[in-house]
């Protein structure tokens, strides 16, 4: 009996030195993280996360297609991409399909068969992909999300795209346009300070109606020489500015088929406003009615030659200008004559006072 009292002491004291030592001996924890294998400093880690986030300001969370079950092989679809960002703004994305179909880059699908097709919509922003680490900081394990790798998100949308049963037999194909719209119903090239525009050109498709016509010729009008345009695949053409195009044009674009019509407006912007001064062969403001004087307006841009001048008086009972910038005083009083640059959007004022003579 007193040995196994003794014996029950001597394994509780035991016990008690097991729990105090690793309690108070135990190595401390390292501020280290392990995904399985791999090591990780931690303070390394959180740098690494912030670079990525810097690098990549726009991160796409999910992408989601919008669109519609099956259609006929004589039907068209729209189809449209929701993008839910984590951080930032998207800009879209691109489009793609496989099967019996195309598609652009506005989610325009036409049919060029029956069958499955499977629509694609790919972010045009990256998306950071997390992996969960297991992390050691001061209290204890925890389970951290660390940025791993950078990719684009996509979703994919399947149909069918069925034979429309009402297509007469023996006439598969259309004969006759009944309809044509823009994929784009307005463009814009932006001036630059350094005399190039952006972006060089962009590209404008015709569509045709009903699906599956073919064999059409679409013919291309502008109306101005401002811009040129090139043709490129079927019922697409490239728009290019030229040298006689001019900030604040706004041009109209035509595409025609069989006898069924339809526009595209193309604008001119000007990121840089040059500058607009006006000089006088007068030493002060005063005229005398009757007398008369010149107001000479310049600008200097990469299109000096190609900006109007508009002249205007506050008063023209009082002091009349033509439009070369010639003022002529009519009777007593104040007026202030205005010269605006067109396209570049700068106006100038100068005040005269008109005296008896």
């Amino acid at each position: 009996m007193k040995f196994r009292k003794t014996l029950i002491s001597i394994l509780t004291i035991f016990s008690v030195l097991i729990l105090f030592g690793a309690s108070t001996f135990a190595a401390p924890v390292p501020d280290y993280a392990s995904d399985g294998g791999q090591i990780y400093n931690y303070d390394e880690l959180i740098q690494w996360n912030k670079s990525l986030i810097s690098e990549y300001p726009n991160r796409v969370d999910e992408v989601k297609i919008n669109g519609t079950g099956s259609i006929y092989d004589t039907d068209h679809a729209q189809f449209t991409a929701n993008v839910r960002m984590i951080a930032g703004t998207s800009t879209g994305v691109q489009w793609s399909v496989s099967g019996p179909a195309t598609i652009d880059q506005n989610g325009y699908l036409t049919p060029t068969g029956s069958g499955e097709a499977v629509v694609k919509a790919t972010a045009n922003e990256p998306s950071i992909i997390s992996t969960s680490v297991r992390v050691y900081p001061g209290e204890g394990p925890a389970d951290r999300y660390f940025l791993d790798s950078v990719t684009h998100k996509s979703a994919e949308y399947k149909l069918y795209i069925a034979t429309n049963p009402k297509r007469p037999a023996g006439n598969p194909t259309p004969s006759k346009v009944t309809s044509i719209s823009l994929d784009k119903s307005t463009l814009q090239f932006m001036h630059n300070k350094d005399g190039s525009w952006s972006p060089q050109q962009h590209t404008l498709t015709a569509r045709l109606q009903p699906a599956g016509i073919s064999g059409k010729t679409v013919n291309w009008y502008e109306d101005s020489p401002a811009i040129d345009l090139i043709p490129s695949t079927d019922n697409s053409i490239i728009v290019k500015p030229t040298g006689e195009t001019i900030p604040g044009k706004v041009v109209t674009i035509t595409a025609e088929c069989d006898g069924k019509a339809a526009t595209c407006q193309l604008s001119m912007a000007s990121r840089y406003n040059g500058d607009l001064s006006v000089r006088t062969d007068k030493q002060n403001e005063n005229i005398t009615a009757g007398g008369t004087f010149s107001l000479n307006a310049s600008v200097t841009s990469k299109i000096a030659n190609k900006v109007n001048l508009n002249w205007k008086s506050s008063n023209p009972a009082i002091a009349a200008v033509d439009n070369q910038g010639n003022v002529t005083g009519i009777s007593a009083g104040t007026a202030t004559i205005t010269v605006t640059a067109q396209c570049i959007s700068q106006s100038m004022d100068f005040i005269i006072k008109v005296i008896n003579s």
